[in-house]
């Protein structure tokens, strides 16, 4: 379904922000007070579509958006969970600059670890999860230069013990813990 990100807009999305009152789900506009956020966000989605309809395979089209650790930090998160359906939908954008820069957070893990929301079938463990829908995170991540700054990264992350077998053990136990 890369058509999804190619054509992505305020209206196919959902703002998540308890002080902003008034606002429903896939509103063209956000209510007044927010039209700064308004902006920023329609700004960002603009430069995701530009970025996917021109084929973009240069660093710098998506550093110019995100913040690199950041996209580069859940790529790998989402590899080491299977956040299958994180290439999609399921992940927030926030920014702290005014929409500058933005960041890539985790949202709604229901289908990681292997499963599907249903629990019934299991996935496919060899492909990458971030490849599937297309679009934005497809053409990032099989961009060379990325590659190689997700290797860099993977590995230092990796030496520092902070992504290793008990991690991410811990993670998932953690997350567990917070239905209990």
């Amino acid at each position: 379904r890369p058509g999804v990100w190619a054509d992505m807009q305020l209206t196919k999305m959902d703002m998540r922000n308890p002080s902003m009152k008034g606002y429903e789900s896939g509103a063209a506009t956000l209510p007044a007070g927010y039209e700064s956020v308004e902006t920023a966000t329609n700004n960002l989605l603009a430069r995701c579509r530009n970025a996917i309809a021109s084929n973009s395979t240069t660093i710098e089209s998506y550093a110019s958006i995100f913040d690199k650790n950041s996209v580069i930090d859940y790529g790998i998160f989402s590899m080491v969970v299977r956040h299958w359906d994180g290439s999609l939908n399921n992940f927030f954008f926030g920014s702290w600059d005014g929409g500058q820069k933005w960041h890539v957070y985790l949202y709604d893990a229901d289908q990681t670890w292997g499963g599907y929301s249903n629990g019934l079938y299991p996935q496919n463990a060899y492909n990458n999860v971030l490849h599937e829908y297309g679009g934005l995170w497809s053409a990032m991540y099989s961009n060379a230069v990325v590659f190689e700054d997700i290797k860099k990264r993977y590995s230092e992350l990796r030496n520092k013990g902070i992504i290793n077998f008990d991690w991410v053990v811990n993670r998932f136990k953690a997350y567990d813990a917070i239905g209990n």
